[in-house]
């Protein structure tokens, strides 16, 4: 009963035709993946229906046996001790473990890529028994890890070139029969991907690739854990220890060694230098050839010593995937779900509590319909900018004193601060991976923690410069300091301050900018920056428009708010002394008046990004 991801719905979407001819023409060409994992699930739903287990059950099947093959594979090619070290860890590492949970194409990949080593294996090892058997397997093999992902397909190439250097003449003529057989069986897929190159794909969605993508794979790989990591050298000490280095074991790390390496260099090069198409799912197809080459050195071992292995193994893996890695209760957890449950909730506990949700309309319909939930909410995208966001809590807020808000991580960083204007607390925030909800209320305390705050009736901030005391005066009404920028200068106001140093700052944080403005006219160009230097170096630029907030012609007399929020989770931070620049940019020499600028940390959800980085305690 494991909720679907966003890629599953997906691919459910887009299985939902009266006939094969539209399956392939709108739910496979409009994708970047080949047609078969689309085609088995579009055949797989229509018999058994789209019940969450039904869906995963043949995937999570392709993971138990992958298991099982990683242990046959490695026996062959090693010994009892290295296949059960081997097995062990492709059971109980939340990699494997949650994408047997889902159903895209990679523990079906897996498995396939797996099985095509298999019967590869007899070929290159016993070619004199079965080879027409194990030959016309292989052949099947390749052809499904072509049809399943672009990666299954490198690799099933990558392996089929490898058996030319490993076969005798006498079988190499019938090796090169069976994968041109292979290639024969991909030739109807032609058409399509032709079809795929011509739309172009979502190119560009994973942004660049970072250099130190393998750092951060083997960090996942190992559950971002202490006792994983310690128990990995440990047994990579071991091998040292009871080591079988001898010729054989040195043609299988080259063997297997490269098989790994070439995948991931194709991989990051084609990111680096073309279109980034790396994730860490995508080596998943050669993470069992991984552990081939750190713990393939050690010899065969009795009994009792795999056993006690084992034990430890699955010991630890399952301590790190349960209580370091959370997957219980972050992945079992459906945001698409929460959205929904913990809306019903808070109009229980506040009966008419207005409701906005930023989640994606078909799913939403989905689990209201499975769950019986109320639809009565506010879609974000039909209030998706800052005007008519105001807009909506002006209204709103006139008739409630609570505001619910369910969104996923992709709801833009200006949302909260906007709400916070007419819904000053946030009574309840509830943390998911992928999205948060929230109940926002007119009393009650603040919850954001003020970095600094600048009111301008007091000039002894060590931060702030620019500021000129012959332009502040006080309001009439208020009986508060105001300040008034003239047009004499491009940038009136410019704080520099240090944030790093906070005691518990997160990288799931923000990091919200915001100044109070009245315009006596009309708004040149005037906006609001926030920037993070380090080393003098600027890596991170945003800026708000004023007008963005008030209109293009804001009523003279009238106060607006501007904010421009940090999504610290975005952004890729440098280890070391950052520094925050903020201030007023005045392109073109815009007079108005300014009250109350503020800097200020707002606590992000600490799991928003749960299934692929660490999770911070």
């Amino acid at each position: 009963g494991i909720p679907f991801t966003y890629d599953e719905f997906s691919a459910l979407y887009r299985t939902r035709f009266d006939s094969f001819s539209d399956l392939i023409q709108k739910g496979v060409i409009v994708d970047t993946l080949p047609a078969g994992i689309q085609v088995f699930l579009y055949f797989w739903t229509r018999l058994f229906g789209m019940v969450e287990w039904i869906v995963k059950l043949p995937f999570i099947i392709a993971g138990i046996l992958s298991v099982y093959l990683v242990y046959r594979i490695a026996r062959d090619w090693y010994n009892e001790t290295v296949a059960l070290i081997s097995a062990a860890f492709l059971a109980s590492i939340q990699y494997t473990v949650i994408y047997s949970q889902i159903a895209r194409p990679y523990s079906s990949g897996l498995f396939l890529s797996l099985l095509l080593v298999f019967f590869w294996t007899r070929l290159v090892k016993t070619p004199e028994k079965k080879f027409l058997f194990n030959g016309l397997m292989f052949s099947l093999s390749a052809a499904a890890c072509a049809y399943n992902h672009h990666f299954s397909l490198l690799f099933a190439a990558i392996a089929g070139v490898t058996g030319l250097f490993f076969l005798s003449k006498k079988h190499l003529a019938k090796y090169l029969t069976f994968c041109f057989i292979a290639c024969l069986l991909y030739l109807p897929h032609l058409n399509i991907i032709l079809a795929q190159l011509k739309l172009g794909g979502n190119e560009g969605w994973l942004g660049t690739i970072d250099n130190d993508f393998i750092i951060k794979y083997l960090q996942y790989v190992f559950q971002f854990s202490v006792p994983g990591y310690i128990l990995a050298i440990f047994l990579i000490i071991l091998g040292l220890i009871y080591h079988n280095f001898r010729k054989p074991v040195y043609g299988n790390y080259l063997l297997f060694g490269s098989w790994f390496v070439v995948m991931y260099l194709v991989g990051f090069l084609y990111s680096k230098y073309f279109n980034n198409v790396m994730q860490f799912s995508v080596l998943i197809f050669v993470f069992p050839f991984f552990l081939f080459l750190l713990f393939g050195h050690l010899r065969q071992l009795n009994p009792t010593a795999n056993l006690v292995i084992v034990s430890l193994i699955l010991i630890v893996n399952s301590y790190s995937l349960i209580f370091i890695r959370k997957h219980y209760s972050v992945f079992y957890e459906s945001q698409y779900v929460h959205i929904l449950t913990d809306m019903a909730e808070a109009s229980t506990l506040h009966p008419g509590i207005p409701s906005i949700i930023d989640s994606d309309r078909w799913i939403s319909k989905f689990y209201s319909e499975k769950y019986g939930l109320d639809t009565v909410y506010t879609r974000f995208k039909t209030i998706n900018n800052e005007i008519a966001l105001r807009a909506y809590l002006q209204e709103t807020s006139r008739n409630s004193d609570y505001l619910y808000l369910g969104c996923l991580s992709s709801n833009p960083p200006y949302a909260i601060p906007v709400i916070h204007e007419f819904f000053k607390s946030t009574d309840i925030q509830r943390n998911y991976a992928g999205g948060t909800t929230f109940v926002f209320s007119k009393g009650g305390n603040k919850t954001d923690q003020v970095i600094d705050y600048i009111d301008f009736s007091n000039l002894g901030n060590i931060y702030c410069s620019g500021i000129k005391s012959e332009n502040i005066y006080s309001d009439e009404k208020d009986q508060n300091a105001i300040y008034k920028i003239d047009n004499q200068n491009e940038w009136p106001i410019k704080y520099e301050g240090d944030f790093d140093d906070l005691p518990d700052i997160s990288k799931n944080d923000f990091i919200d900018v915001s100044v109070k403005f009245c315009c006596p006219d009309s708004l040149k160009e005037v906006k609001l920056y926030a920037n993070l230097i380090k080393d003098g170096k600027s890596f991170y630029n945003g800026s708000a428009r004023f007008d963005s907030y008030s209109g293009k012609t804001p009523v003279p007399g009238e106060w607006y708010t501007v904010h421009q929020s940090i999504k610290l989770s975005d952004v890729d931070i440098p280890s070391g002394k950052i520094r925050l620049k903020a201030g007023i940019w005045n392109k073109n020499g815009s007079v108005f008046l300014l009250d109350d600028l503020s800097i200020k940390l707002r606590k992000g959800n600490p799991i928003i990004y749960g299934w692929v980085e660490k999770i911070e305690n």
